[in-house]
């Protein structure tokens, strides 16, 4: 992972949230924000943005300096439940893989 300079604000406020320089031993970085951000990274493929908890998926030619706007978790649909192990749901996931 290369080093990374990204910055975080919010979209209905225009607050800085935070302008952060990371390398490949920092450890991870929890910020608070409120409502829709933008994300602003030299290096967008090298990071990993967790929502409450679940992953954001960038779209598939992220890359290199990009701006991308994070959902507001609140107006964002919940992640689908978790399938229990032993489910029929469950045996068709693994079939397909």
């Amino acid at each position: 992972m290369p080093v990374v300079r990204f910055q975080l604000t919010e979209v209905a406020t225009g607050a800085l949230r935070a302008n952060i320089m990371l390398g490949p031993r920092d450890e991870e970085v929890l910020i608070n924000v409120k409502g829709a951000t933008l994300l602003n990274a030299t290096a967008i493929e090298a990071l990993q943005v967790r929502i409450d908890g679940r992953r954001f998926q960038f779209p598939a030619l992220a890359s290199g300096l990009m701006t991308i706007e994070l959902p507001d978790a609140e107006s964002s649909p919940p992640p689908p439940p978790a399938v229990p192990p032993n489910s029929p749901a469950a045996a068709k996931v693994k079939k397909k893989r």
